[in-house]
């Protein structure tokens, strides 16, 4: 993953090849300077993480159950639908991105409004806490362009995932 601040983009590539690339609509950051290097994820977390479903090898007879419900049957595998739209990605050395899509719908503005306020009033005081410890951190928003392209970035990072975040 590349996420180009400069351009406005996040992009998936593989071997130098762009795989799919996604606009950001506006960007913030807040803290030490960005990372100069590939810095790896360590957890993405989420208020509602979606759940991946252990699938177990079927017996006989269920199997012919299945066979003849084939209309009512589901895989129970994760989809693009299933992804958080609000949710964090947390890097190592204390880099951290907040990515949400950009809405015109009324409650979904007003929780926007909520982690702007939040962005101004609780980024000062773990300022003010990381430097009493002798720390430093790095906080990056990312507002897309829609709710999809949010999805589409989280379904896409994966723990471990190397990221190259530039200005």
């Amino acid at each position: 993953m590349v996420i180009d601040l400069g351009a406005n983009t996040v992009t998936l590539r593989s071997r130098g090849m762009v795989l799919k690339k996604w606009d950001v609509y506006r960007f913030k950051t807040w803290g030490k300077p960005i990372p100069e290097q590939a810095v790896k994820l360590l957890k993405k977390t989420a208020l509602s993480m979606p759940k991946r479903a252990n699938i177990t090898p079927v017996q006989e007879e269920t199997k012919k159950k299945r066979d003849e419900t084939k209309d009512g049957f589901d895989l129970g595998t994760l989809e693009l639908k299933d992804m958080p739209v609000h949710y964090n990605l947390v890097f190592e050395g204390n880099t951290r991105i907040s990515v949400r899509p950009r809405t015109k719908r009324f409650w979904p503005s007003l929780l926007n409004i909520a982690k702007s306020v939040s962005w101004l009033t609780y980024l000062p005081l773990k300022t003010v806490w990381f430097s009493m410890k002798g720390k430093s951190f790095t906080q990056i928003e990312l507002v897309m362009g829609s709710e999809k392209d949010a999805k589409g970035i989280y379904w896409s990072f994966f723990d471990g995932h190397e990221t190259l975040i530039y200005r």
